[in-house]
């Protein structure tokens, strides 16, 4: 695999913005008399897309990733917040308005089992956006925006008239990214998108992904727990924990000096074929209520002081591109 591309040079505005975004369910109350719980799945995410990029979000599983990738595609409401794409709010459109929008943005989903139709055919599942967009594409104007979709992730023209149960797991998940392509969308979002694969299909589809980015000028938002992955195709970064995110910056910074404690935590976590290093590894503790106001790390932190369980840390910047929030750093 080639790595990275470089970042963008243009200057030209963000594709997409994340303003304040949460997403609050609900509890149920202990008892009547009692204020009425809330889980924050995503708590006042800032997010900023560049065109043509490769953007990560990085996490253990039930930070809140995948909720913030469908409050990012317009998938469920938000409790606050705008996400701003190529400068419109998609939260205040109207369903019209935003199926209209749909066209410029297109998601991949982590199953290529169970996100394909098992009783259409691949041509029907990849033209199956520009059906319910109201595309305008028919006949053979159609089967031409198909063939051009497969050949693009790099499947046979003749794979249309196949049926899913006919490819592996990673052709199912070109499968699935043809049929983001086939509105020639600027934006894909991409969850976990090779957790289900074979480790030797997993660079077959990341480096993919690093093509489509550089021949149809696409900016992917990648969602992923695997930090291997990560590395290897983004060029920034945010790690998040329990909603919110913790540390962003350019990826190749992060990996060579983490600020936060818990993205030190993460990188010490990765496999490594050095059995000294296994052996220095220290275990993740499973993430335990934080204390009301407090820093949500706290109750796992090596670093963690008073100030941390009276105060939640604000992401601040400490270097050019590089935001962290820890009171400690």
């Amino acid at each position: 695999m080639s790595g990275p591309a470089a970042m963008p040079s243009g200057t030209g505005a963000p594709l997409l913005v994340a303003e304040g975004l949460a997403r609050h369910h609900p509890l149920a109350r202990p008892h009547p008399f009692a204020e009425r719980p809330v889980f924050k799945a995503v708590d006042g995410v800032d997010l900023t897309l560049e065109r043509g990029e490769i953007f990560g979000v990085v996490g253990e599983s039930g930070c809140g990733k995948s909720t913030l990738a469908r409050l990012l595609m317009a998938l469920e409401p938000a409790t606050a917040g705008r996400v701003l794409f190529e400068g419109e709010d998609l939260l205040s459109l109207s369903p019209a308005a935003l199926r209209r929008r749909r066209r410029g943005f297109q998601m991949v989903f982590q199953d290529p089992y169970g996100s394909l139709d098992p009783r259409l055919s691949v041509a029907r599942i990849v033209a199956e956006p520009l059906r319910l967009l109201a595309d305008g594409a028919e006949g053979r104007s159609r089967r031409d925006r198909v063939s051009e979709s497969l050949q693009a992730v790099g499947l046979q023209a003749s794979d249309a008239r196949k049926y899913p149960h006919e490819f592996s797991g990673g052709q199912r998940q070109r499968i699935a990214i043809a049929r983001a392509l086939i509105t020639r969308p600027s934006l894909i979002v991409a969850d976990e998108p090779v957790s289900a694969l074979d480790v030797s299909v997993q660079a077959q589809v990341l480096n993919l992904l690093l093509d489509l980015q550089e021949s149809h000028g696409l900016t992917h938002l990648l969602i992923s727990h695997n930090l291997a992955v990560v590395e290897q195709v983004c060029q920034r970064l945010a790690v998040m924990y329990l909603g919110r995110f913790v540390e962003t910056g350019p990826t190749a910074e992060l990996f060579k000096a983490p600020a936060h404690p818990y993205t030190r935590l993460l990188l010490e976590a990765v496999p490594s074929p050095d059995p000294a290093r296994r052996r220095s590894r220290r275990p993740i503790a499973d993430p335990a209520p934080a204390p009301a106001g407090g820093c949500p790390f706290q109750p796992r932190c090596p670093l963690a002081v008073a100030r941390c369980r009276s105060e939640a840390p604000e992401l601040r910047t400490i270097a050019p591109g590089r935001q962290v929030a820890c009171h400690q750093v």
